[in-house]
């Protein structure tokens, strides 16, 4: 396994556009490591309301916990992106998975 420092960077460096995560504890997980565009799911919105705030958007990365609940919310906001045109970008999720990361708070 590479070195999870070395794997942190080009997770941050992968970074390129709005990042939606599920709760305060990921978005304050994130920001501590200098992440911007940070938008929450559970912050009073609809994710339908989400998606619409995003309409249009590249790059956007969806970094939804890597359990079973984070997969389900995944699949739902990538059917929401197909209907308004969002392009996913898996990057930084991908290298989550290497870094065997399962819970965005956990990052800190």
């Amino acid at each position: 396994m590479e070195d999870r420092a070395i794997l942190l960077e080009e997770f941050l460096n992968s970074i390129r556009g709005i990042v939606i995560v599920e709760g305060i504890k990921d978005k304050k997980a994130l920001e501590s490591l200098g992440v911007e565009n940070i938008v929450q799911l559970h912050a009073g919105n609809s994710m339908l309301e989400v998606v619409e705030k995003i309409q249009g958007r590249r790059n956007v990365a969806i970094l939804t916990d890597l359990d079973q609940n984070g997969k389900i919310l995944r699949r739902q906001l990538l059917k929401l992106f197909s209907m308004y045109g969002i392009m996913e970008d898996r990057k930084p999720r991908e290298i989550l998975a290497k870094m065997r990361v399962s819970y965005i708070e956990g990052l800190k």
